[in-house]
C-alpha cells in the first residue's frame, strides 16, 4: 500500500473513529461533528500515517 493509499483509507475511516471517539472520550458530551471541529483532522491521519509506518 502506496503512503497516497493510506492517507485515502484513513480520510475514509476518520468519520467512524470521530463518532466513536466522541462516545467514548466524553461519554456523548459531543456530536462527532462538535468535536471534529475541536481537532486538527489534517494532524491526526499525518499522525496516524507515522505510527503505522513506525518499524
Amino acid at each position: 500500500m502506496t503512503i497516497e493509499e493510506l492517507r485515502e483509507t484513513l480520510n475514509e475511516a476518520y468519520p467512524a473513529a470521530l463518532d466513536q471517539a466522541s462516545l467514548e472520550a466524553f461519554k456523548g458530551k459531543y456530536e462527532a461533528e462538535e468535536l471534529g471541529k475541536m481537532v486538527d483532522k489534517t494532524a491526526i491521519i499525518e499522525e496516524g500515517i507515522d505510527l503505522i509506518l513506525e518499524k
